[in-house]
């Protein structure tokens, strides 16, 4: 609903609200501006994070789709390649090794954002005032399978392979 002119809190009515958030407004409200307009960055901040995020995915997906044409192919045959805007023919085991290396620059760039969206998320929750409980396990990383085997080695009934 549009406002035609300020907008009015009347003084019983700020006193009357039980999470006390208009009384705030009304004793800083060049306080509460910056903080709104501070979430409102860190907001979008994120958003494009998140849009970033989805692009880079795909772009793995695509990959990891070319990796298996590529697998099928001889190893003796040659490829044509788009890097960019231009088109390379070489042959399929450096196709691939480029693939390869293509995978790791994407899946570093998007650890990478990742980061920096934990980062804004946990900048809002801070502004917000809101708590942290759901953001415990987000710094959590997955284990390869040594590190599985050394920590479950020592249990009765565990075969090492």
């Amino acid at each position: 609903r549009q406002v035609d002119g300020p907008l009015i809190i009347t003084r019983s009515y700020a006193d009357n609200c039980t999470n006390g958030l208009l009384q705030e407004i009304m004793q800083e409200p060049a306080a509460f501006q910056a903080t709104t307009k501070r979430l409102h960055e860190l907001n979008a901040k994120a958003a494009s994070l998140k849009e970033y995020l989805v692009a880079m995915d795909q772009r793995r997906q695509d990959n990891r789709v070319a990796a298996r044409g590529i697998d099928k192919q001889p190893s003796s045959s040659k490829l044509w390649m788009s890097a960019g805007d231009v088109f390379l023919r070489m042959p399929a085991n450096d196709a691939k090794a480029v693939m390869k290396k293509d995978d790791e620059s994407i899946a570093e760039e998007i650890e990478v954002a990742r980061r920096e969206l934990l980062e804004v998320n946990a900048a809002m929750e801070e502004i917000a005032g809101s708590g942290t409980a759901h953001r415990v396990g987000a710094s959590l990383q997955g284990m390869n399978a040594s590190e599985v085997n050394q920590l479950l080695g020592g249990l009765p009934g565990r075969v090492e392979e």
